[in-house]
C-alpha cells in the first residue's frame, strides 16, 4: 500500500487547470531565454529562403504600384487618411466590398521605400521575417504566463507553451502571411494583439495601472495594422475566465473597457477619413463576393465547408494555395455532405468546448480562441469578398497550436502514467518523437512553399494547378504568360506562351463566363498573335459589356478598330475610354490621357494613309494627316506621308513645306530630303534636287 501511495505522489496528478503560481518563483527560469532564442531562430531559419524572393500578388497594391507608399515618408499623410486600396485603385477603390483601413504596415513600407527604394525586395522580406520571429517569441512569453509552466526534471525546457509556440512557428499555413510582403499587416496585427494581451496579463498579475495604460496604444496599433485584431476584445475576457478565475471581475471589466476605448478611437479615426462600413452593400461580381447570388442558407452551408477545410489544412497543410476564388470553393447547400459533415464535426467540437468551460480546459480555451479570432473573416455575419483564405487563419491558428500541444502532452503522459495531466511532461521520449515528426513535416512544407512566392509567374504557375477550379488564378496565369511572351527568347517560345495563355484564359471564361478581365486578356492574346483581329475585337466588346467602366476594354477596342480600318469607330471608342478616366489616380489619368490623344492622332494618320493608298482620295488623305499633325506634331513619318500626298496631288510647294517642317523635328530623317529632291525636280530646279538627293544618300549611308 505504501509503495502505491509513493508512486501516486511521484507523478503528482494535477487538476485540469494548473494552480496559478507567480512566474518569478518558477524553478529554472533561465530556460525561458533559451526557449525565446530557439523560437526566434526557428522562425528565421524557416523563412530565410524568402529573402531571395521578389514581389508577388498584392505587393503591387500596397507597395510597388501604390502612389502613396512610393512617395516614401511624404506619402504617410495620404496613407493615414485613405483606404488601403486608394493608392493603387484611385477613387474607385471601393469596388471591393468592405473597407480596409490598415495604415500601419503601409507606413512601414513607405519608410522602407524612402530608405531603399524598390530595387532591394530582400529588405522588405527580411523585415517580415524579423517581425514574425518577434511575434512568435511574444506568443511564447504570453503562453508561459497563462500556463505557469514548471521547469523541473530532465526535460525542464519542454512545456506546453514551448510546444504550442513551436507548432505555431513552423506551421506552413503561415507562409502566405510571411513570404508575401503584403502579409505584414497580418503579422503586425497579430504582434500588436498578442502584445496587448501580454500587457493585460501583467496587469491582472500585478494590478499595476502602467500595464493597462500601455495596452491601449498597443492594441490600437494592432487594429490599425489589421482589423481582425478587434477580436482580441473578446479574447481578453476569455483569458480571464480560463486562467484568472481567482481575481476580482473588476479587473476583467476594466480591461475590456480600456481596450474598448482603443476600438472606439480606431472607428473615430476611420470614420473621419473613410465612408462608414456598409455590411449590406451588394455587388454582382462573384470575384468580389462569391455569395452575390446565394441565399443566406447556402452561404452558411459553404461556410461550414470552409471550416472543415481550415481544419484539414491545420492538421495536414497540403496542398496550399493563395487562391480560393470561385469556383475553387463552390457554393454548397445543406444537402451536400461537404457542408453537413464538417458542420456536425464542428458541432461536436463546440459541444466539447462548452463542456470544457466548466473545468477550465485549455483545449476548450484553444477552441474558443480559434472561433473568436476567425469570426470576423468567417463570412457568417457578412461576406468578406472571398470564401476562405489561408492568411485568414494566421491569428486563429494559435488556438489550434495550443490544442495540439495540450493533446500531445496529455496523450503521451497518459501512455506512461494513466494521468491526463498537461502541466508537466511525464513521458518525454514518445512526445519528442511525435513532435519531431510533426515539426519536420511542417518545416519541410514551409521551406518548400516559400519559393513559390518568388514572383507572380512562379506563384500563378504553381497555384493554377492547386486551384484548378478558380477563374481568378486561371486568368492571372494567362496574364503572366501573355506578359512573358514579350521577353521570350525565340519566336517559337513566344508563340508557346501565347498559346498557353489562350488556353488558360478560355478556362477562366469557362468557369466564369462574364469575367471581364479574362475577356480583355484573351483579346490581347489574339491581338498579339495577329491572327484574328475580328476575334480580338469581339473579346474586347465582351469585356466592355461585362465591365462598362473598363478603360482598357474601350481603349483596346479603339486600337483594333483602327487596325481594321474602322476609323470612326476607333475615334468613338477613344472618346468613351477618355470618359472612364475619372475613377483612376492622377498619375494614371495623365499617362492614359496622353495615350488617348496620341492614338487619336495615329487614327487620323492611318485614316489619311488609307484614304490615299486604298481609296485614291488624296484630298481626304491630306485632311486627315494634317489633323494628325495638329494633335501630335512630333511624329516624323506624319510629315513624310503628308509630303508624299501633296506631291501626288501635284502640290509641290506644300510638299516642300511638309518636308521642311519634318526636318525641323528630325534633320537626319533621309526620306524628307528624298521627297524634297523629288519636289524640286518636278518644279524644274535640278540643282536643288541633286543637292537634296545627295543629302538623302549620305544619311542612308550613315545608317
Amino acid at each position: 500500500m505504501g509503495k502505491k501511495s509513493s508512486q501516486k505522489k511521484q507523478f503528482d496528478i494535477e487538476p485540469e487547470r494548473p494552480v496559478v503560481q507567480p512566474l518569478h518563483n518558477q524553478v529554472g527560469k533561465p530556460w525561458l531565454k533559451w526557449q525565446c532564442l530557439a523560437i526566434f531562430l526557428t522562425a528565421f531559419v524557416l523563412y530565410a529562403n524568402t529573402l531571395g524572393n521578389q514581389y508577388a500578388l498584392d505587393d503591387m497594391i500596397v507597395l510597388t504600384k501604390n502612389t502613396f507608399t512610393k512617395q516614401g515618408v511624404a506619402g504617410i499623410d495620404e496613407i493615414m487618411t485613405t483606404d488601403a486600396f486608394h493608392g493603387f485603385f484611385g477613387p474607385n477603390y471601393a469596388f471591393v466590398i468592405g473597407g480596409r483601413y490598415r495604415p500601419i504596415s503601409m507606413v512601414t513600407f513607405a519608410i522602407e521605400h524612402q530608405l531603399f527604394g524598390l530595387e532591394s525586395p530582400w529588405i522588405y522580406h527580411l523585415n517580415n521575417v524579423i517581425l514574425y520571429g518577434i511575434t512568435c517569441v511574444l506568443i511564447l512569453l504570453t503562453l508561459q504566463r497563462l500556463f505557469r509552466s514548471k521547469f523541473e526534471g530532465q526535460y525542464a525546457w519542454l512545456t506546453v507553451p514551448f510546444i504550442a509556440t513551436l507548432i505555431f512557428t513552423a506551421h506552413p499555413i503561415h507562409t502566405e502571411a510571411v513570404a508575401n510582403i503584403k502579409g505584414r499587416d497580418e503579422i503586425m496585427g497579430m504582434l500588436g494583439a498578442i502584445g496587448a494581451l501580454y500587457l493585460c496579463i501583467r496587469y491582472m498579475e500585478t494590478s499595476k495601472i502602467a500595464y493597462l495604460l500601455a495596452a491601449i496604444p498597443v492594441f490600437l496599433i494592432a487594429i490599425l495594422s489589421k482589423e481582425n485584431a478587434i477580436t482580441y476584445l473578446a479574447v481578453i475576457p476569455l483569458v480571464y475566465y480560463f486562467f484568472f478565475r481567482d481575481l476580482k471581475p473588476f479587473k476583467a471589466v476594466s480591461l475590456v473597457i480600456s481596450l474598448g476605448a482603443a476600438v472606439g478611437v480606431y472607428f473615430l479615426i476611420r470614420n473621419n477619413f473613410l465612408p462608414a462600413i456598409d455590411t449590406n452593400s451588394k455587388t454582382y461580381e462573384i470575384l468580389n463576393d462569391p455569395f452575390a447570388f446565394s441565399t443566406a442558407s447556402d452561404r452558411l452551408a459553404t461556410v461550414a465547408f470552409t471550416f472543415g477545410k481550415y481544419l484539414q489544412l491545420l492538421l495536414f497543410p497540403h496542398p496550399l494555395t493563395h487562391d480560393y476564388y470561385p469556383w475553387q470553393v463552390p457554393i454548397y447547400t445543406w444537402k451536400d455532405w461537404q457542408a453537413t459533415l464538417p458542420f456536425v464535426m464542428w458541432l461536436g467540437i463546440l459541444a466539447y468546448a462548452v463542456y470544457g468551460m466548466i473545468k477550465k480546459s485549455p483545449i476548450a480555451f484553444g477552441i474558443f480562441y480559434f472561433l473568436i479570432t476567425i469570426s470576423i473573416v468567417s463570412n457568417v455575419l457578412f461576406s468578406v469578398g472571398i470564401a476562405m483564405n489561408e492568411r485568414f487563419v494566421f491569428m486563429p491558428s494559435l488556438g489550434f497550436a495550443i490544442v495540439a500541444a495540450v493533446l500531445l502532452v496529455k496523450a503521451t503522459n497518459y501512455l506512461k502514467t494513466k494521468d491526463w495531466s498537461y502541466a508537466r511532461v511525464l513521458n518525454a521520449q514518445p512526445l519528442l518523437i511525435i513532435l519531431g515528426v510533426i515539426l519536420l513535416g511542417y518545416s519541410v512544407k514551409t521551406i518548400t512553399r516559400n519559393p513559390v512566392w518568388k514572383n507572380d509567374f512562379v506563384l500563378f504557375g504553381t497555384d493554377v494547378k492547386n486551384s484548378p477550379n478558380s477563374a481568378k488564378v486561371s486568368n492571372a496565369w494567362g496574364g503572366e504568360l501573355y506578359t512573358a511572351s514579350d521577353t521570350a527568347g525565340t519566336p517559337e517560345r513566344k508563340n508557346q506562351y501565347l498559346t498557353e495563355a489562350e488556353v488558360s484564359l478560355k478556362k477562366a471564361i469557362e468557369i466564369h463566363p462574364i469575367y471581364a478581365n479574362a475577356w480583355l486578356l484573351l483579346g490581347n492574346v489574339k491581338y498579339k498573335k495577329n491572327e484574328d483581329l475580328a476575334g480580338a475585337a469581339e473579346c474586347y466588346s465582351k469585356a466592355a459589356e461585362f465591365n462598362e467602366n473598363s478603360f482598357d476594354a474601350y481603349f483596346n477596342l479603339a486600337i483594333v478598330s483602327r487596325d481594321l480600318n474602322k476609323f470612326e469607330d476607333a475615334l468613338r471608342y477613344l472618346d468613351i475610354s477618355k470618359s472612364k478616366l475619372a475613377g483612376k489616380n492622377p498619375e494614371d489619368q495623365q499617362k492614359q490621357g496622353l495615350a488617348i490623344e496620341q492614338n487619336k492622332a495615329e487614327v487620323y494618320y492611318r485614316w489619311g494613309k488609307y484614304a490615299g493608298q486604298k481609296q485614291n482620295n488624296l484630298g481626304l488623305a491630306v485632311e486627315k494627316i494634317n489633323k494628325a499633325i495638329s494633335m501630335n506634331p512630333k511624329v516624323t513619318y506624319y510629315y513624310e506621308d503628308l509630303g508624299v500626298a501633296y506631291g501626288m496631288m501635284g502640290d509641290f510647294q506644300n510638299s516642300i513645306k511638309a518636308s521642311e517642317a519634318g526636318i525641323k523635328i528630325d534633320p537626319k530623317y533621309a526620306a524628307f530630303y528624298a521627297n524634297l529632291a523629288a519636289s524640286y525636280n518636278q518644279l524644274g530646279d535640278a540643282a536643288k534636287g541633286q543637292e537634296y538627293l545627295q543629302r538623302a544618300e549620305q544619311l542612308k549611308a550613315v545608317k
